[in-house]
């Protein structure tokens, strides 16, 4: 990926942060635990990007779980990272690849993306270990 991509990559990232900040939409992460031992972009940037998720965890509007090592494979392997977007009447799946996002409207595909959603849910650490989880990943 050249400079130029992946600068308006983080644009548009930058950019879908403020739109999200400005309207504050109901948001539930669930992150795998290892998304957060994975070094990304060197220490510094992974204590900024904790951090971060930990203060949003404060926000009423934003709920976010931490999927621990032990729960082994999960639905979401098979699916890969996605978010489901709930544009009122419709319910629309995001799915960012390598090099392309894709955006399905089709019901059984939303059914099925929400159904994944659900059992990461159940499995998942609930507010209090998923900031125990995040802060121990800063030391």
């Amino acid at each position: 990926m050249s400079q130029d991509e992946i600068d308006i990559r983080i644009g548009v990232r930058k950019e879908r942060q403020r739109v999200w900040r400005s309207n504050r939409p109901q948001t539930w992460a669930i992150i795998d635990e290892a998304a957060i031992h994975r070094m990304v972009g060197g220490p510094a940037v992974m204590r900024e990007q904790l951090e971060h998720v930990i203060a949003l965890m404060n926000e009423p509007y934003v709920t976010v779980q931490l999927l621990p090592y032990e729960v082994g494979a999960h639905a979401a392997m098979e699916t890969g990272p996605f978010t489901v977007i709930d544009v009122g009447s419709l319910d629309v799946v995001h799915v960012e690849q390598h090099k392309s996002v894709l955006f399905r409207d089709d019901s059984h595909e939303v059914e099925e993306h929400l159904r994944v959603l659900d059992r990461l849910r159940m499995k998942a650490h609930g507010d209090a270990r998923t900031k125990d989880g995040l802060r121990s990943a800063l030391r």
